[in-house]
């Protein structure tokens, strides 16, 4: 049975998705696929496929939920990445985002390092004016989620993605906490940390913000 709070995003069949070959990534609970998934008109658009692996605990498959969550209490903003719909009824559990063909930031700003690449594909030359779409992208992103109160706490350019039009969007709220009653909060001294990524305030101190994320 659907849950209420999925039932918006829940695919509604599973022959309505096909996960495609190989995996293009992994995650702390399985693998992510390339899938097609088919909309309304009876058409096929390209996906991203997280799932679930064999074996994870009950309380980890619940923490992949609260992802799929979190993802529908953000909402959508064009620089945040899109969830799509999911899959919470059997297993493996899917939740399933716009596919961003260039991966992320970090693997797209290797390539452009490489002569090689540009030569290709000029999409590949990193010229300044694209430089600074891509930093106005990001700060129209984490402006959004700070309007939301929730405190992303990871924004490396690995958890930035890029698609065919240079969109740029963020991903990947596994850190996200809802800020919301008290305007930050605080982290206990042994929890880790992306420190290089973190305010230094929320480094030092513990005390995690919007102002700080932003």
């Amino acid at each position: 049975t659907v849950l209420p709070e999925f039932r918006d995003k829940e695919i509604p069949e599973p022959d309505s998705l096909k996960v495609l070959g190989d995996p293009i990534g992994a995650g702390q609970y399985g693998k992510v696929y390339l899938g097609l998934l088919c909309d309304k008109a009876g058409g096929e658009f390209q996906v991203a496929v997280k799932t679930t692996r064999d074996g994870l605990t009950a309380a980890m498959k619940e923490e992949f939920l609260d992802e799929i969550r979190l993802m529908l209490e953000i909402g959508e903003h064009p620089n945040i990445l899109k969830l799509v719909g999911c899959q919470t009824v059997q297993e493996p559990y899917y939740l399933i985002t716009e596919y961003m063909e260039y991966g992320s930031l970090k693997d797209y700003f290797k390539k452009c390092r490489k002569p090689e690449f540009g030569k290709k594909n000029p999409v590949f030359i990193l010229t300044d004016y694209l430089k600074l779409g891509m930093s106005h992208q990001i700060c129209e992103g984490m402006v959004y989620l700070s309007s939301t109160r929730y405190f992303h706490g990871d924004l490396a350019a690995r958890n930035v993605l890029i698609n065919q039009k240079m969109e740029v969007k963020i991903s990947d709220f596994g850190l996200s906490n809802d800020i919301y009653q008290r305007g930050y909060f605080r982290l206990p001294p042994e929890e880790k940390r992306p420190v290089k990524w973190y305010s230094p305030e929320a480094n030092i101190h513990g005390r995690c913000s919007t102002e700080g994320d932003v």
